[in-house]
């Protein structure tokens, strides 16, 4: 038997596919964006975070938005450090959305203050269980 997919998920991978190519496209130019739509993005984030094929495109905006120190504090108030750990500790194996997922995290890591939220939450062990896994 093979599933299909319902029309809402193919929507919602469309709309975050379209979004990840709209902020890579203007990465060099990201303004502050309205932190109660990243908190419903990061929401999205931990309710989705063992569909790792739902996260992919939102990790790259995310990631891509969190070049901006205002847009980076409001993910993080919003839970963001916690819902990207939440996903990174299971047991997914898809590149892409480790790819992504990791370089979120590392726009964060480049931050003294958010390196040691990173350590705290478990962040350094997340990252050897993903290498250990390839």
């Amino acid at each position: 038997t093979t599933w299909e997919a319902p029309e809402e998920y193919k929507d919602q991978l469309a709309a975050l596919s379209a979004l990840a190519k709209l902020t890579a496209a203007h990465k060099d130019n990201i303004h502050e964006v309205d932190p109660k739509a990243l908190a419903s993005a990061i929401e999205f984030f931990r309710k989705h975070a063992n569909e790792p094929a739902r996260l992919a495109d939102l990790a790259k905006t995310l990631g891509a938005l969190a070049n901006n120190e205002q847009n980076r504090d409001a993910i993080a108030r919003a839970g963001g450090l916690e819902a990207i750990l939440q996903a990174l500790n299971g047991d997914h194996v898809d590149p892409e959305f480790l790819a992504a997922a990791i370089a979120l995290l590392n726009s964060f890591a480049k931050n003294d203050y958010f390196k040691e939220q990173i350590a705290k939450l478990g962040g350094i062990e997340a990252l050897i269980l993903i290498m250990l896994k390839f």
